[in-house]
């Protein structure tokens, strides 16, 4: 059996495992290399026949999040359906706008140095 340790962001004992992840989570250097991956994916988007978006649930402020990013997302798709370029470059203006919204509703719905692991908050892992 492991090890129980106290976690005071949720008040209670957990295992030594968990306690890592939240540990490894609140560390300056993940949430670094976290941006910088971030980053390097938003410059090599191209190569791809779908752009995903994930749109956390949970909570009523991830439904004001979703209104939000959405409609901007909505703007730009319209502004870059009426720009006279190449249909290619169109194409990668739009992957690039779907990206920003996936990753801007992900960031906004990022509570986990505050409540990680709180199921009616956090959305990691949800399918």
């Amino acid at each position: 059996m492991s090890k129980q340790k106290y976690l005071p962001s949720e008040e209670r004992y957990v295992s030594k495992e968990e306690y890592q992840w939240h540990e490894r989570r609140a560390d300056p250097a993940f949430r670094q290399r976290a941006f910088r991956n971030e980053t390097a994916y938003a410059h090599s988007l191209g190569g791809r026949s779908a752009v995903r978006i994930t749109i956390p649930a949970l909570t009523k402020k991830h439904l004001d999040a979703s209104i939000l990013h959405l409609s901007k997302l909505l703007d730009d798709l319209r502004a870059i359906q009426k720009e006279d370029t190449k249909i290619a470059h169109r194409i990668q203006l739009m992957r690039s706008s779907v990206y920003h919204c996936h990753t801007s509703l992900k960031r906004d719905a990022d509570h986990s140095t505050l409540m990680p692991r709180n199921p009616s908050n956090d959305y990691h892992g949800a399918k």
